[in-house]
């Protein structure tokens, strides 16, 4: 989630229950370049009282190249006042994606889910070592990689084209 400077589009966004009803407020998934003291305190800001903030991503225990002191220790400055008042309630973790994998694959296959705008890079499986350190690195850029087995084209072109097709306006001859 990039921090949001509009509050008032996740207060209003956060009122109604979400994310097929599991009570989840407000989702947070910190994608690594954003300011993570943000990614959480604009939750805490926006999800109505009692409410829940689910966190998913990456919150790195230690992280030596970030921008600031308490996140290289894997800390964050929250707004436990504002968090602790409102008594909202929180849960973290990493994504459960062998729950989820399967089902996602078909809807991104039918046409239906367009993950393409997150992906950076999309390399042969050869290459893995060497985008798994500019990832680790957080290079500028690196966001999410595809690895293809050898031989294996890429479908991202072809589904950016059939989603461009979709959103054109048909025209008919008369």
């Amino acid at each position: 989630m990039k921090p949001i400077s509009n509050l008032s589009a996740l207060k209003e966004a956060s009122s109604a229950r979400s994310l097929a009803n599991k009570e989840m407020h407000a989702v947070v998934d910190q994608l690594g370049d954003e300011d993570a003291n943000l990614t959480m305190n604009n939750p805490i800001e926006s999800v109505r009282a009692t409410g829940v903030i689910g966190v998913v991503g990456v919150f790195a225990e230690a992280d030596p190249k970030a921008p600031d002191k308490l996140a290289k220790k894997g800390q964050l400055a929250i707004n436990w006042g504002k968090f602790w008042s409102k008594g909202l309630r929180v849960g973290t973790g990493q994504a459960n994606v062998k729950a989820y994998n399967r089902q996602l694959c078909q809807l991104i296959e039918q046409g239906k889910v367009e993950p393409s705008f997150i992906v950076s890079h999309e390399l042969p499986l050869e290459e893995a070592p060497d985008a798994y350190k500019h990832f680790d690195a957080r290079d500028k850029g690196w966001t999410k990689v595809i690895l293809k087995p050898a031989g294996q084209r890429s479908r991202l072109p072809q589904l950016k084209e059939q989603k461009l097709a979709k959103r054109q306006p048909h025209h008919h001859a008369h």
